[in-house]
């Protein structure tokens, strides 16, 4: 998700406005919080992103992320317990993740994080952009390098069966959903390609 995006006010009843926030804020997180704004966030909308600012009795404003699963989509499937377990596992790793508060539920499953600073790549010149993909690699590189064991993080299928299973699944979402054929995706979720991809990386 994109910290810093524009975003516009959650309406309607399918929202999340200042009441429900707080009600979320109080019972899992803090019970002195009080959501002062709730925004809709304009991207990362694989699952509801609601972007909340709430004050303490103190007096101390938060920048929040409200993450919840969408009611439909390729991602509905996903787990925001299991979110929540990897970002916890992955601070103090140096990458750019926030610190991931509380989950529950709210009509639907819900991650609670705070709210990193930022701003969308798209506002970036040409020469920032350029400089973000190549950090962005590098965080990429330093993801992968990371053992799933020693992040507590480990299951029994192999790191290429794993991946393996995980292209299948979205070769699944794509043949199922699809409005139309897409011919280069299609290429590349075929098994013989992925097949040889994961024995090149392993």
């Amino acid at each position: 998700m994109v910290a810093g995006a524009a975003a516009h006010p959650a309406q309607g009843a399918v929202g999340v406005n200042t009441s429900d926030a707080t009600a979320i804020l109080r019972e899992h997180v803090d019970a002195g919080l009080e959501a002062l704004s709730v925004t809709r966030g304009p991207v990362g909308n694989s699952q509801e992103t609601w972007f909340v600012t709430a004050r303490s009795p103190d007096g101390v404003a938060h920048e929040l992320v409200v993450r919840r699963t969408a009611p439909a989509g390729v991602l509905a499937w996903t787990d925001r317990e299991r979110e929540l377990a990897v970002l916890r596992a992955l601070a103090g790793r140096g990458l750019p993740v926030p610190a991931a508060l509380a989950v529950g539920v709210a009509e639907r499953s819900f991650l609670v994080m705070e709210r990193l600073p930022g701003s969308p790549p798209g506002r970036l010149s040409p020469e920032d952009r350029t400089a973000l993909g190549r950090e962005l690699g590098t965080w990429l590189a330093r993801l992968h390098a990371l053992d799933p064991r020693e992040l507590g993080l480990a299951t029994e299928a192999s790191a290429a069966d794993a991946t393996l299973a995980q292209v299948h699944h979205y070769e699944q979402l794509y043949r199922s959903a699809r409005a139309g054929a897409v011919p280069l995706l299609g290429a590349l979720l075929a098994d013989p390609l992925v097949a040889r991809v994961v024995d090149a990386a392993g």
